[in-house]
């Protein structure tokens, strides 16, 4: 072998040797969060209108049924409240000014009245969630009261739901 070669792999082997006995870096480290901020959130998705079928003027009451659909977050409390229509008072108006009374229940059996929560009227809840799984139907139970005497065409009122969480 000749010098060149010799001293070649001398220095190889010698820096290979140094390489191994240089001590290894500590390593460093750190640590950080990972946060996401939930907030209270409540809607009305849907609400449906209380169409009651065409009749003929007989005294008596005739019902109908509809319904409002709400989600909310998670455990987030919530009221449901329904004013007492354009009116104010519950009476669908109609032509030549003459009006149905009707009223509106949170029950089937038709006994509770749905109101204000100022009246202490309103539906509570807690939402479970966001999203069709999720969703939550109140029912509202409508009555209106004929006298015989209606005249002919169409009566109505708007009422106006309010969420409040």
């Amino acid at each position: 072998m000749n010098l060149f070669k010799t001293t070649l792999l001398a220095t190889v082997v010698a820096a290979a040797g140094f390489a191994g006995t240089a001590m290894a870096a500590s390593p460093v480290t750190d640590t950080f969060e990972v946060k996401i901020e939930i907030q209270e959130t409540c809607n009305i998705l849907t609400s449906s209108d209380i169409v009651f079928d065409a009749t003929v003027p007989t005294p008596g009451t005739v019902e109908q049924e509809g319904e409002i659909v709400v989600e909310c977050t998670n455990g987030t409390p919530y009221s449901l409240s329904l004013d007492e229509g354009f009116s104010g008072d519950r009476h669908m108006a109609g032509p030549n000014s003459h009006e149905i009374a009707y009223e509106l229940y949170q029950d089937s059996a038709r006994t509770s009245v749905w109101g204000m929560a100022a009246d202490g009227l309103d539906v509570t809840g807690e939402g479970d969630g966001l999203g069709n799984a999720y969703r939550i139907v109140h029912d509202v139970y409508a009555v209106a009261t004929l006298v015989g005497n209606e005249e002919a065409g169409d009566y109505s009122d708007v009422v106006t739901a309010t969420l409040t969480f």
